[in-house]
């Protein structure tokens, strides 16, 4: 059961069993279905949960697996969107692979990462403002826009650059 081997592996161990058990599900009800399905949105949380795991973790090489799947969460969540080009949910779920490769990004702080972790966000917040545009009274699309918006400005306050403060003031 599964409070058992939380005490024989610790809550992280069992983390990472847990998270790559959902992911073998996913993929494999994800591979026969469609592009537009919801298969391929459970595989996109999935890819993600574990990312967010291998991070906590943090043994030689899952920071690169963790991106990885970062990364293969975001085509997995274009290939959905493009199947579903009026779906909020699937564009929302974009914004959310973006802002995860973005954070990582940021975090890992390797030689070209800022720029890149910008990128996403800039990105993410673009996805967001044309939901917004398509559904004007959706709390959730404001919220998501302004959430961005603050992700941009902590990105921007924390690179320090000349000039960030103040585009920083503006997201803010």
């Amino acid at each position: 059961d599964h409070a058992s081997i939380a005490l024989a592996h610790g809550p992280l161990n069992s983390g990472l069993d847990y998270s790559e058990e959902a992911l073998g599900r996913a993929e494999h009800y994800a591979e026969p279905e469609p592009a537009g399905t919801n298969a391929l949105r459970a595989l996109s949380a999935a890819l993600n949960v574990r990312g967010d795991v291998l991070c906590v973790r943090g043994q030689p090489g899952d920071a690169k697996t963790a991106f990885a799947h970062y990364q293969r969460s975001l085509e997995v969540s274009e290939r959905r969107l493009a199947a579903n080009t009026n779906s909020a949910e699937a564009a929302r779920d974009v914004s959310v692979s973006l802002d995860r490769l973005g954070d990582f990004l940021d975090a890992r702080g390797q030689p070209g990462d800022a720029e890149k972790a910008l990128g996403h966000y800039q990105r993410s917040l673009e996805v967001r403002k044309r939901l917004l545009a398509a559904n004007t009274r959706s709390a959730e699309a404001a919220y998501d826009v302004a959430v961005s918006l603050e992700k941009l400005a902590a990105f921007l306050t924390s690179r320090g650059l000349p000039g960030d403060a103040e585009t920083a003031l503006g997201q803010y």
